[in-house]
């Protein structure tokens, strides 16, 4: 069954502020390798690459990798109201 989390469509010109995970050296493969079979494979998100900026130095982007999920998802649920979306939400 569906469930719901944030989804947040494209947008080129917007920003959201979050959490980015450094992974080093011999972590970075076995880190890859899990997250693509849980976000791609099993979750059905595409993988992109991403601009991300330090709170502590806006100046200096760095790349990251995202896992984003698309309206072509099976798992998207889309817009609902409030209503309906705690309902799916207790259904979980």
């Amino acid at each position: 069954m569906p469930g719901r989390v944030v989804t947040l469509p494209e947008d080129r010109e917007g920003c959201t502020w979050g959490v980015a995970y450094q992974v080093q050296g011999e972590q970075v493969n076995e880190a890859l390798k899990y997250l693509n079979v849980w976000e791609a494979v099993l979750g059905g998100y595409d993988t992109k690459e991403v601009t991300f900026c330090l709170q502590d130095a806006p100046d200096q982007p760095l790349k990251a990798l995202a896992y984003v999920a698309t309206p072509q998802n099976p798992g998207y649920l889309g817009p609902a109201p409030e209503e309906a979306i705690a309902t799916q939400i207790l259904a979980c």
